[in-house]
């Protein structure tokens, strides 16, 4: 997808309304958006390293520039990265959401897929699309944008696909295997100056 889209689409969903401001201006704070930002195994020192950087600079980014009080945007770390950690924090969400709210997930890793079941890299078992979409369809809201910015990550559009629901992938299947860089292109478009 060519840059400047992924920053109209972008800006179109995360500030809800494109309008002119000085660049760089802090939105007030929305109370009612949450965002979750995973980061997950990197497998070998450069990405892991490259994976923390990206999930610092989207946290600092939602929170700077587009409304996301710093307290409902919740960053698991590559240490983190467990499915038990995962499934803890979708937990605490279910008790912090309404049918208002509307929740952003950040996939940022690799992914896999076998030919049947698509999944998200983390540190120990793995969950799966199908895992994912349980997680979701369990919370209160239907408002919900999944950027799932792995390899292999188009085969989460088939699970994850539901009314109220946005999915975003770096991939167009889940043959493409490759460690992708969807997310700092989405990163760049965030921080660059909107009139």
């Amino acid at each position: 997808m060519h840059k400047r889209v992924i920053q109209v689409v972008v800006v179109l969903m995360l500030s809800g309304v494109v309008c002119a401001q000085a660049p760089h201006k802090k939105n007030p704070v929305d109370p009612n958006k949450f965002a979750v930002i995973i980061n997950g195994a990197g497998g070998e020192a450069e990405y892991a390293k490259q994976f923390e950087q990206w999930s610092g600079e989207l946290s600092k980014v939602l929170s700077e520039r587009f409304g996301f009080d710093s307290k409902q945007i919740k960053v698991i770390t590559e240490k983190q990265a467990t499915a038990e950690e995962v499934k803890r924090t979708f937990a605490t969400l279910k008790t912090q959401l309404d049918v208002n709210n509307v929740l952003f997930v950040f996939l940022i890793g690799h992914g896999s897929f076998d030919g049947k079941e698509a999944k998200f890299n983390l540190v120990g078992p793995d969950l799966s699309a199908s895992e994912y979409n349980a997680l979701l369809s369990a919370l209160p809201t239907r408002r919900i944008v999944v950027f799932n910015m792995a390899s292999a990550s188009g085969e989460f559009i088939k699970s994850l696909a539901a009314k109220g629901r946005i999915v975003i992938t770096a991939t167009r299947n889940g043959q493409e295997t490759n460690a992708t860089r969807f997310t700092g292109f989405l990163i760049a478009a965030l921080n660059a100056d909107r009139k």
